[in-house]
């Protein structure tokens, strides 16, 4: 009888090992995936310049190791940390702060780039920057100071105000400090007129607060696509056959319009306008209408 010698058997076990393992049909394998806590984050009011801060936590939900390599986040938001590692089976948290710094609707979408193949990488995110309690603004100090002693005693109101200034809006009342002198007439004593409610000193210090301050309206800025950028673009864009018909981009339509002013870099739609390369053979836009189309977009392209 011939013997088996102990490497000979060594080689069979693992043949038979093999063999095993291939007919049973287990194969190895690997998955990449993650689940998201939060998909829309909502902050609301918030002071300018103050901060609010929310949570959202990433699961990987695979077997293997996933990498974020960066997280965007839309103008006024930011996150911590906007990358990282997670092991299968963990989870890690991450801190989304915002930050107005205008008083204005702030939206958007923060984006997560990874490995991973789940379709869920997209949190929409908005907030609403608002006037500090204890900033001086046309419509919480300003306002009042000048229906008690101004606008509402006959001296700068109706069609024909003292001086021919107006003070009965905020953009009259801005004006008039900084083109009128209203404020030098107020230091000087000669307003408001004799028989008119004097301005007190704190009425003073408040006017001069707000002046040091730039003048802040106070009023929420919100602009639409419904309201302002569609009547702008199909006058200057759509309806002059340059983006209405078979010319690319096509601008007839909120999508058509949001899709181009997302572009960035020299090319991009506002930059374009900005230069003055559009519209095309007429003359650049004012300088109002380029600020209202960066307003657009810095909040999240609002379409009502």
């Amino acid at each position: 009888m011939k013997k088996i010698t102990p490497l000979a058997f060594l080689s069979v076990l693992l043949m038979i090992s093999a063999c095993s393992s291939s007919d049973s049909g287990e194969i190895a394998t690997k998955s990449f995936t993650t689940e998201l806590s939060e998909t829309t984050l909502s902050f609301g009011n918030v002071e300018v310049t103050n901060t609010a801060e929310e949570t959202f936590t990433v699961t990987n939900t695979g077997t293997e190791e996933i990498s974020i390599s960066n997280i965007t986040t839309p103008e006024g938001f930011s996150v911590t940390p906007s990358s990282g590692s997670i092991a299968a089976g963990n989870s890690q948290t991450f801190t989304v702060a915002f930050t107005p710094t205008t008083i204005s609707v702030f939206s958007g979408n923060m984006s997560i780039t990874s490995n991973s193949t789940s379709t869920a990488s997209i949190i929409s995110v908005t907030g609403t920057g608002i006037a500090s309690t204890s900033a001086k603004t046309y419509e919480n100090t300003i306002a009042p100071i000048m229906a008690q002693s101004c606008s509402t005693t006959g001296c700068h109101s109706g069609a024909n105000p003292a001086g021919q200034v107006a003070l009965t809006n905020f953009t009259e009342v801005k004006n008039g400090f900084t083109i009128d002198d209203s404020w030098g007439e107020i230091q000087s004593g000669r307003m408001p007129k004799p028989g008119v409610p004097s301005l007190t000193q704190e009425d003073k210090d408040n006017l001069q607060l707000w002046i040091n301050a730039g003048y802040p309206s106070g009023e929420l800025v919100t602009v639409s696509y419904i309201s302002n950028i569609a009547p702008l673009v199909n006058q200057s864009c759509a309806t002059t056959n340059c983006h209405g018909g078979t010319r690319s981009p096509s601008l007839t339509n909120y999508s058509e319009v949001k899709t181009a002013f997302e572009a960035t870099g020299t090319n991009s739609s506002i930059g374009r306008i900005e230069r003055g390369n559009m519209p095309k053979n007429s003359s650049k836009l004012e300088q109002a209408n380029i600020d209202l189309l960066n307003t657009w977009i810095a909040t999240g392209f609002i379409q009502q």
